[in-house]
């Protein structure tokens, strides 16, 4: 995360998007059905195949946008909810470390004030 820091979502959609399986996963998910290519009889067998394969590849191609469309904004979400988070957590920090100084101080005036 350190190397990334100023690409992280950048990192992260790349990771998200090249995965195979999810892509597989939201395609199968897609049903993707041919019954408006069987429609006339009158085709040859290869006038089928071929628009089974246009129709196939379509889908299949949309079915790619709409998924990457789907993990950007998804991720987007994330990742600013995860940056949300992180920052209250780093502020949570310093306010503590500061507070912890402050009363660090506030001991020592008061040891020397009482030896004197």
């Amino acid at each position: 995360m350190l190397k990334e820091k100023k690409y992280f979502y950048r990192a992260v959609v790349c990771n998200v998007i090249c995965s195979t399986e999810l892509l597989e996963q939201f395609i199968r998910k897609w049903k993707v059905s041919l019954k408006s290519t069987f429609e006339s009889d009158t085709d040859s067998i290869e006038e089928c195949v071929t628009g089974i394969c246009e129709s196939l590849s379509t889908r299949c191609s949309h079915a790619k946008m709409v998924f990457e469309m789907i993990m950007k904004l998804l991720l987007k979400v994330i990742v600013a909810q995860f940056r949300k988070d992180y920052l209250r957590v780093i502020k949570k920090e310093k306010g503590l470390a500061l507070r912890k100084k402050v009363v660090e101080k506030a001991e020592k005036k008061n040891t020397e004030c009482v030896s004197i």
